[in-house]
């Protein structure tokens, strides 16, 4: 039954009973009565009850009834309003001369298993209500002879069977607080007499990130999977666990929209399944919600469709681990070059490879190719030993597994084992280039805590270039930072010796190699046009705490091309040379626009020379452009490539995410 609406309705009537009690009347205050009237003024302890009997339990239960006026011997009888199929018979409620309580026994011999009764009572007796001070005694009682069996099993990590449960793996609170996934056994039991529905009993009882837990009274979250094809939460489930914002609420978006008589508005894609012996319900199906946020409204949750509950694990179906190989077989595809964002490292002859699924049980290859796709694995980027699988699907969307959605990089940080959290979302996949957006952490502990060392974009390419020139450099950022903080003149930097070097894939991409010392300055050239793209480029230097400092031609930097009528970027054949006009920024703010230029020496034996010594040019008055008013901020270093992940900042499961009231469901 919903114990939440039930003990909800409780508070209502006492609150309405207080009420009663604070009337203004001359005659009627709290805690006097008046003794002309000299009526009982009699109240029930709960306005409304469900319960379930197990049908070997007494056919009987025991409701309170409760009077203000206790001077007098009395007995009370009632009018029933609501009987169904005459299954009821109510007692009088008798009171001795002081008592202020008396039991209403309620029978019901005949009521059948499987099958809900309600009983409605109410009194209008003047000896024992007021039409002026009372509010409305109804008493309402639903009952349902019903019995549960223990159904489901687990294996244990020594193999042994445990009975009377199912595997759970959560994707609700992830949803809502972004959190890894947790799997672990919950009690769950069958209806004896409606094959398909369930109830799990306590199940956020022995969560990871179970901060606070009420467990009396017991909480039941029901599922209603009757209809295998449509599978769904009948009632709101109050969990009785506290993560900061009073309990968390869970429901099924169809079955509120069945609550709300909406049932109309549902698609199968709104359900959920249950088949080989595993519920699983549908992406963003589930709603969550919690007693004391924005007023205990429910928002979509289970991003991801992991939820479950396995109830049978001999009829779930295998499946693949791409860390077995039982289960896969790699073939190298190719050996490039991985670009650690985080880590500011760059790794020649890393590998990428591709997995075959070699698990043919119950067409376990074939589901993961439904499911996920190609299997990759880019072996050891941080560490030996210490591999980052994902998968491709057909529409070259990058997927992960459930069980590595957090992966061991084999490296620690002030002595913790940090692991990367793959954004399969943020993640891209081409032939020549693998760009993994990675959050690194370490695992959560047994309060949900855990560090967090920031995001970073890592990418694995093999992408082949030739040198198929030099250049001489003219930089206009890097003599303006290292100009006085007031100066208005200031010498651009000219420095010779840069190899320009063509995608070998590619004929329109260059890159201008060691630019900046460390970074790569990597454009587009239209040779039609002479018009040019600059991308974005890492510069190789760190600005102290504001991290990388990049740099780009406007127009990319804003996603506005607009921008090339003001700002462009173009190649002058007469003087070889190409023009650019780049815009360098931080993560929180542009620096400034900057007109630089790279003169090249297009012969084939230039491509083979070395760098110079830097010089400077004459003196000259230099403008500084920008599309917001730039902060000069110090503390520009080179990159520092053993820092590695640093400290790191505490995270802990109550900073949950700050929703909209438009992703509120109504």
């Amino acid at each position: 039954m919903n114990k939440f609406f039930k003990y909800s309705l409780t508070l209502m009537v006492g609150v309405f009973g207080l009420a009663s009690c604070s009337s203004s009347s001359d005659d009627y205050q709290k805690g006097t009565w008046d003794a002309a009237e000299g009526f009982a003024s009699i109240y029930f302890e709960k306005a409304s009850e469900s319960i379930e009997l197990d049908p070997v339990e007494a056919t009987v239960y025991t409701a309170k009834l409760n009077r203000r006026n206790t001077e007098n011997a009395t007995t009370v009888k009632f009018e029933v309003t609501t009987n169904t199929d005459d299954v009821f018979t109510v007692s009088d409620a008798v009171f001795a001369a002081g008592e202020s309580e008396a039991d209403v026994t309620i029978s019901f011999p005949n009521a059948e298993v499987g099958k809900p009764y309600t009983l409605s009572i109410t009194s209008t007796d003047p000896e024992f209500v007021s039409p002026k001070y009372s509010n409305d005694i109804t008493y309402t009682l639903t009952v349902n002879r019903v019995k549960w069996n223990d159904v489901g099993f687990y294996y244990d990590e020594d193999g042994n069977k445990v009975e009377g449960y199912a595997m759970f793996t959560d994707d609700i609170i992830t949803g809502f607080y972004g959190v890894i996934n947790c799997k672990y056994p919950v009690r769950i039991q069958e209806r004896d007499d409606l094959k398909g529905y369930f109830r799990v009993i306590n199940l956020y009882e022995d969560y990871l990130y179970n901060h606070d837990y009420d467990a009396d009274p017991t909480h039941y979250l029901y599922i209603d999977a009757t209809n295998p094809a449509k599978v769904y939460i009948p009632s709101l489930f109050e969990s009785g666990m506290d993560l900061g914002s009073g309990h968390v609420l869970v429901h099924s978006i169809a079955g509120l929209r069945i609550s709300q008589g909406r049932a109309d508005e549902l698609t199968d894609a709104d359900y959920g399944t249950y088949e080989n012996g595993k519920i699983t319900f549908a992406k963003e199906g589930l709603l969550i919600g919690e007693v004391d946020y924005n007023d205990g409204g429910l928002y979509r949750t289970n991003g991801s469709g992991l939820t479950s509950f396995v109830i049978n694990p001999d009829l779930d179906l295998h499946n693949a681990d791409m860390t077995s190989d039982e289960d896969f077989t790699w073939e190298e595809v190719y050996a490039g070059i991985f670009a650690s964002g985080k880590l500011g490292t760059k790794t020649d002859g890393v590998k990428l490879y591709k997995g075959t699924c070699i698990n043919t049980e119950k067409e376990c290859d074939k589901r993961f190719a439904e499911e996920y796709g190609t299997a990759y694995m880019i072996e050891s980027p941080y560490a030996n030993g210490y591999n980052l699988y994902f998968a491709v699907n057909e529409r070259g969307e990058v997927t992960l597994p459930e069980d590595l959605k957090l992966q061991d990089t084999g490296t620690k940080a002030v002595g913790e084992e940090v692991y990367a959290a793959i954004s399969a979302a943020a993640s891209t996949f081409t032939e020549r280039v693998v760009t993994l957006k990675i959050a690194f952490q370490t695992k959560p502990d047994e309060d949900g805590n855990f560090i967090e060392y920031g995001s970073a974009e890592e990418v694995l390419s093999y992408i082949t270039w030739t040198a198929v020139g030099t250049g001489t450099y003219t930089y206009d950022f890097y003599a303006w930072w290292y100009s006085d903080e007031d100066a208005e003149t200031y010498d651009p930097i000219v420095d010779p010796g840069y190899t320009i070097s063509q995608r070998d894939d590619d004929e329109s991409i260059y890159k201008i190699e060691d630019w900046t010392d460390g970074g790569e300055l990597t454009f587009k050239w239209d040779k039609e046009t002479n018009d040019c793209v600059v991308y974005e480029s890492e510069t190789g230097m760190m600005l102290g705490s504001y991290g990388m400092v990049y740099a780009s031609d406007v127009a990319e930097y804003t996603g506005n091309a607009a921008y090339y009528e003001s700002y462009p970027c173009s190649y002058d054949p007469d003087t070889k040379t190409f023009n650019f006009q780049l815009i360098y920024y931080i993560s929180s703010q542009n620096l400034g626009v900057f007109e630089e230029s790279f003169e090249v020496d297009w012969s084939a034996s230039a491509a083979s020379s070395k760098r110079l010594v830097t010089k400077k040019a004459s003196k000259t008055t230099k403008t500084l452009k920008n599309l917001t008013s730039p902060k000069k901020v110090k503390g520009l270093t080179k990159m520092n490539k053993s820092s590695r992940f640093g400290t790191g900042k505490k995270v802990n499961i109550k900073t949950k995410k700050v929703l909209s009231s438009a992703q509120l469901v109504k």
